[in-house]
């Protein structure tokens, strides 16, 4: 169980990164791009946070 949540967490972790750079890379481009793409990248980065944060405290409550 304990290793199927740091796999998990792992992962959440990577998908917030990739979204955090999906927004920074439709910033960089401009234009139409960053007006389609921007807001939903960040709203999709604050909620792999929230499930990444939410799994960490789970995770710190069955370890302790």
């Amino acid at each position: 169980m304990s290793s199927l949540l740091v796999v998990a967490l792992v992962i959440l972790l990577i998908a917030t990164v990739a979204s955090l750079a999906g927004g920074l890379a439709a910033m960089a481009i401009g234009g139409e791009t960053d007006a389609r793409h921007s807001e939903h990248m960040m709203f999709a980065r604050v909620a792999w946070q929230g499930a990444a944060l939410l799994l960490l405290v789970v995770w710190l409550y069955l370890h302790h």
